[in-house]
């Protein structure tokens, strides 16, 4: 294995999605894993990027579910 690809990503249908910020993000990804010939596909719709968040909501302890 050393020395020889394991996974990769690509994206497909980048969009818009916050035009105040000018952030684009992939509608899709597929993700390939060399060795299996496994792949997966993320497919999104729809999503609302969330602003209200706070550093600290990404604690330890909140991501564990307190």
């Amino acid at each position: 294995l050393r020395g020889r690809l394991l996974k990769t990503q690509t994206t497909f249908d980048v969009k818009l999605v916050d035009p105040a910020k000018g952030r684009w993000l992939p509608m899709r990804r597929q993700i390939v894993n060399h060795q299996t010939r496994h792949s997966t596909v993320y497919a999104f719709d729809d999503f609302k990027l969330r602003t209200d968040l706070r550093e600290s909501d990404f604690s330890v302890r909140k991501l564990e579910g307190e």
